[in-house]
């Protein structure tokens, strides 16, 4: 009898020692679990504040122009966050993420190298003479588009936007005045449809457009006319015909060079209103019939 209650005070005590062992255990693989599941979030916390990082780069990136400075925000902000992303890079461990994070590690990794390289690059690159100008031309270009897009009643008036256009005009001579090299194709290409909407309203070429030089030779020529009947010179004064042929041929030549949409009908009303000027009145017959 004693035996068998000894027998049964030993297994209830390997039980409760077994009890104490499989709770130690469940204890520590839910604390393991614990440690790997915050270990995770914080590897996914990272991957996400390391994309948005990259994110921000990769669009000073693709907003930089060529042989111009960064500037403003972007000179600050462009190495501490290449900083940042280098330190977080440095102390993740790629061999204790999942399959898909790893892969997520490598892309960030390769997106990093990509605008270490650019931004080091852009260090070294040699400033255009014309960079101010290049600055003020694509302000304006952003500027531009974005009021066709909300519409011009809303942000800016009609008026003020083809006083915009012209400037941006004006500013792309300065670029190549200033960096005859200078490439403009793409600024070009977004500043056409601008350009055909000025042309349109105001009847007048840009400076940078072909045709220009002769629209504006016509007009010199135009002015010439109107001062000579200003001056009340007789319809067939020969420098008024002079003057009226030569914009005549100006304005041709301009129409011939110029876009499709350049219809300069003030010009055209301005030569015929002269040319009627120059018609001599024929006299009345005083004969007796």
């Amino acid at each position: 009898m004693k035996t068998a209650y000894r027998i049964s005070l030993l297994l209830l005590g390997a039980f409760v020692l077994l009890s104490n062992a499989e709770i130690t255990m469940a204890a520590d693989k839910q604390v393991q679990w614990k440690n790997k599941f915050r270990y995770q979030q914080q590897v996914e916390d990272t991957i996400t504040s390391m994309e948005k990082s990259l994110a921000a780069l990769e669009e000073i990136q693709q907003e930089a122009l060529p042989n111009v400075p960064l500037g403003g925000v972007a000179r600050t902000v462009v190495p501490k966050q290449l900083k940042f992303v280098r330190v977080k890079l440095r102390n993740l461990d790629p061999d204790k993420m999942p399959e898909d994070a790893q892969a997520t590690f490598e892309d960030l990794k390769k997106r990093y190298q990509s605008v270490r390289v650019f931004f080091a690059q852009k260090e070294k690159e040699v400033a255009s003479p014309a960079q101010q100008f290049v600055r003020r031309l694509y302000e304006n270009l952003e500027e531009l588009e974005a009021s066709s897009e909300t519409g011009a009643s809303e942000s800016m008036s009609e008026e003020a936007r083809l006083l915009m256009i012209w400037d941006t005009a004006r500013n792309v001579t300065r670029v190549q005045e200033r960096d005859a090299n200078y490439p403009l194709e793409k600024a070009l290409e977004r500043f056409e449809p601008h350009a055909e909407e000025y042309v349109v309203a105001k009847q007048q070429l840009l400076e940078i457009q072909p045709g220009a030089e002769q629209q504006q030779h016509a007009l010199y020529y135009l002015g010439l006319a109107q001062k000579r009947i200003e001056s009340d010179v007789p319809p067939d004064d020969a420098k008024l015909k002079q003057f009226l042929e030569r914009a005549e041929e100006l304005i041709k030549e301009s129409r011939e060079l110029a876009p499709s949409y350049y219809n300069p009908e003030h010009m055209d009303e301005k030569l015929e209103e002269f040319r009627d000027y120059t018609i001599v009145p024929e006299l009345e017959s005083t004969e007796p019939t």
